[in-house]
C-alpha cells in the first residue's frame, strides 16, 4: 500500500511517500521477473513458481528450459517423475518462445528416459534458437524432418546414441551457425550428398564419434564456415575426408591425424600449394605420426599461414596401417 502524506512546515511546504506492506516484487515489470527467474534451475524455477500467482505466471514465460536428468532429485521412479515433470512443464508452458530447449538424458547406461518427438517438437513451434539433446530417441525419421525445418534455429547439438542419421531432402535452416553432432550413423543412401552445403550461415562444425562406415568420401564445404573439429579417427578408416578450398579460410580447425596424413599423400603438395595462402587460419590443432614425411607436411602447410597464431601437434606413438585414397584440396 502506497500513502502519500502532506508535511507542513514554517518554511516550505512538501510531500512524503509512505510505503506500508508493499510486495515490491508485484511491482517489477513483467521481463525482469523472467530474467530472475531465467537464473534458476528448471527445476528450482518450478518450485518457485509455487510460492505465488506471480511467480506462476512467470515461470509459464520462461525462455530458457533445461531438462537435466543427472540434476533432477533421486526419488522412487526417478525416471517417470523426470518424464511427468517435462511433460508437465511443457503443457502448462504458453505461446511466448523459447531461446533454449536442452534435453541432457544421459548417460544412456542408467537414463531410463529417451526423447520424445513430442518434446522436440514443442521446441521447434516455438521459435527454439538453441537446441540440444543428449541421449537416446525412438522414430528417428520424424525427428530429424522437424529439425531440419525449424528457421529459427541458431545452434544444434545431437550427441544421440543409436540414432540412424538419415538426411533429409529438404534442409531450412537459414539461420544455424553452430552444429555439433555426436554419436551418430550415417547411413549409405547418403554417401554421396556434400552434407554441409545447405547450411548458408554454418560457421562453427564439430563431429565427434560418428560413424562413416559406409562413405567412400567425405565432403565438407561451407563458404562461412570459421571452425572446424572433427574427431574418431577410427570411424575415417576407410573414409576419405575431402575439404573444399573455402574450408581452409577457416580460423580454428581441429582434427585426428588423417589431415597430415592425406596432405602427405598429395602428389606434387608444394606444387598445388605454390599460389595459396589460408590467411585466415589462426588456430591449427593436429595429430600425426613422427616420421619425416608428415613432418614436412606440417611445415608446408605451416607456410601457407602467415596469420597463425596457436600450433597444436599431437604425435601418435604407435604406427597404425595408412589409410589409402586421394586427397583433393
Amino acid at each position: 500500500m502506497v500513502i502519500i502524506e502532506d508535511e507542513s512546515s514554517s518554511s516550505n511546504r512538501h510531500r512524503r511517500l509512505v510505503v506500508r506492506g508493499t510486495d515490491r516484487l508485484s511491482t517489477l515489470p513483467q521481463h525482469m521477473l523472467t530474467e530472475i527467474l531465467s537464473h534458476l534451475s528448471t527445476i528450482d524455477a518450478a518450485r518457485v513458481s509455487f510460492s505465488s500467482k506471480i511467480w506462476m505466471t512467470t515461470w509459464r514465460l520462461l525462455p530458457n528450459l533445461v531438462f537435466d536428468y543427472s540434476q533432477f532429485p533421486a526419488m522412487v521412479n526417478k525416471a517417470h517423475s523426470f518424464l511427468r515433470f517435462i511433460d508437465w512443464t511443457i503443457a502448462h508452458h504458453d505461446e511466448s518462445d523459447v531461446k533454449i530447449f536442452e534435453l541432457q538424458l544421459g548417460p544412456t547406461t542408467y537414463c531410463e528416459v529417451s526423447i520424445k518427438y513430442q518434446w522436440v517438437e514443442f521446441a521447434i513451434q516455438h521459435n527454439v534458437q538453441k537446441l540440444v539433446l543428449h541421449g537416446r530417441v525412438c522414430g528417428t525419421q520424424n525427428l530429424v524432418d522437424s529439425i531440419f525445418s525449424c528457421r529459427s534455429l541458431v545452434k544444434l547439438e545431437l550427441f544421440v546414441d543409436e540414432l540412424v542419421f538419415s538426411w533429409p531432402e529438404t534442409i531450412q535452416l537459414p539461420n544455424l551457425k553452430k552444429l555439433k553432432l555426436k554419436f551418430l550413423l550415417l547411413p549409405e543412401i547418403i554417401t554421396n550428398q556434400d552434407l554441409f552445403s545447405n547450411f548458408p550461415a554454418l560457421e562453427k562444425l564439430s563431429m565427434f564419434f560418428c560413424n562413416f562406415a559406409f562413405f567412400n568420401v567425405l565432403s565438407i564445404s561451407s563458404s562461412r564456415l570459421t571452425e572446424f573439429m572433427i574427431g574418431s579417427p577410427n570411424e575415417l578408416s576407410q573414409t576419405i575426408v575431402k575439404l573444399s578450398r573455402e574450408l581452409f579460410g577457416t580460423s580454428y580447425i581441429t582434427t585426428g591425424r588423417w589431415l597430415i596424413q592425406y596432405l602427405s599423400m598429395v602428389p606434387d603438395l608444394p606444387r598445388q600449394l605454390a599460389f595459396v595462402t589460408y590467411n585466415y587460419l589462426l588456430m591449427l590443432n593436429v595429430n600425426l605420426w613422427p616420421v619425416a614425411r608428415h613432418v614436412k607436411t606440417l611445415m608446408l602447410l605451416v607456410s601457407k599461414c602467415p596469420n597463425l597464431s596457436v600450433l597444436s601437434i599431437n604425435f601418435v606413438r604407435h604406427k597404425e596401417e595408412l589409410l589409402i585414397g586421394e586427397f583433393g584440396i
